[in-house]
């Protein structure tokens, strides 16, 4: 795990649900500001392809101190906090960039599978309702299906969903092969091979 980033000279993150007020705001229109922070977010995109978790946590803080309605920043940066195995802090901002942009289906999934990982199953299958309104075929909501049907130990129901979706999905290999970990699981729970515990967040 990277050591934490220091620097005394940043101001302080604004925490989530707490805009706060960009940098020089006054003199910087608004449009430019959006600019740059899109300029930062595109920086940090490439740091974590590359895995180079400091420069994409700089550059996402950053983004979110010039902008903090960037939904997409703050997805970033719940995304680095998982990867840092810092589900509290994970919640927290993709808690915030959904509730920036309702619609974010990417992260309402996501911020589902962090409730699963920390045991909140409840809270996972609250976030995953409005899923439901997605099309029938839509991955997500066939994903959503197959982790639920998982967490009630309807295993044979869950690979269905999970692997239809998988199938479905053709924009995101990352996620596919996230929920073929749970097929894992849960034919190894069919088969008795192991508990029937859902998998936990990739690091």
């Amino acid at each position: 795990m990277p050591k934490k980033i220091r620097n005394k000279n940043r101001k302080k993150l604004p925490k989530p649900g707490h805009p706060g007020s960009a940098p020089n705001a006054g003199s910087r229109p608004q449009s430019q500001a959006r600019l740059d922070a899109e300029e930062l977010v595109a920086i940090a995109a490439k740091a974590m392809a590359a895995d180079q978790d400091r420069i994409a946590m700089e550059k996402l803080q950053a983004a979110l101190e010039i902008d903090p309605t960037h939904a997409g920043a703050a997805y970033m940066l719940g995304a680095m906090y998982a990867h840092l195995r810092d589900n509290t802090k994970a919640i927290e901002w993709m808690a915030r960039a959904l509730e920036l942009k309702p619609d974010f289906h990417d992260v309402r999934f996501q911020l589902g599978l962090l409730y699963v990982g920390n045991r909140q199953a409840n809270m996972a299958e609250v976030m995953w309702m409005p899923l439901e309104k997605l099309d029938p075929e839509h991955p997500l909501k066939l994903f959503a299906r197959g982790v639920g049907h998982m967490l009630h130990d309807r295993f044979a129901e869950c690979i269905t969903h999970l692997e239809t979706g998988i199938a479905n999905n053709k924009t995101n290999p990352s996620l596919n092969r996230e929920m073929s970990r749970y097929v894992e699981a849960a034919r190894n729970a069919l088969a008795g091979k192991t508990p029937t515990t859902a998998p936990q967040n990739p690091s």
